[in-house]
């Protein structure tokens, strides 16, 4: 594995986080003042994608070796046996993450996380329908209640929404 590759990306993660960190130092206050503030989350994650970046830029420039061309030990694990590694299945999960952003806001989030969860299951080639359809409805129920009753998140219901509204639930 070539470092210098790696060290160049690395260095790009750390450049990215301090891109983030800048535009966290240029958002204005809110007129209504709070704890958090408007830019905590910004200023959290530029942090830790610099740092994140910055780890990984220490490493490969430890593990950079003149001796060996600027070559690094190999990471990682091989693939299982009768699974192996596949860029159709990573650009599968990709394009199901795509289209569950189209269809949220349109079908909602109790009609597009279960066919999102059920999907993904799929591609990661869990064959038997029971745990699919158990997987899909219990999280896509855990999640709607942990956030939309408990965290008073407002998440789209799609068709669902009129009856919700009914039922006061919504």
């Amino acid at each position: 594995m070539d470092t210098r590759r790696d060290l160049g990306v690395s260095l790009g993660v750390v450049l990215l986080g301090l891109f983030i960190l800048y535009g966290a130092f240029r958002i204005e206050q809110a007129i209504y003042k709070d704890a958090i503030g408007s830019s905590s989350f910004p200023y959290a994650l530029g942090a830790m994608i610099t740092l994140g970046g910055g780890v990984l830029a220490l490493r490969r420039l430890r593990d950079l070796r003149r001796d060996e061309r600027y070559l690094a030990p190999a990471e990682g694990t091989p693939d299982e046996a009768g699974h192996p590694a596949s860029a159709l299945r990573a650009a599968s999960v990709m394009g199901a993450t795509l289209a569950y952003i189209l269809l949220i806001v349109p079908l909602g989030y109790l009609l597009a996380t279960p066919l999102f969860v059920a999907t993904a299951l799929v591609v990661m080639q869990e064959r038997r329908p029971g745990v699919v359809v158990s997987c899909a409805v219990l999280w896509t129920i855990g999640s709607y209640l942990i956030f939309a009753q408990f965290l008073s998140v407002r998440l789209p219901l799609g068709p669902l929404e009129e009856w919700f509204r009914t039922l006061g639930l919504y």
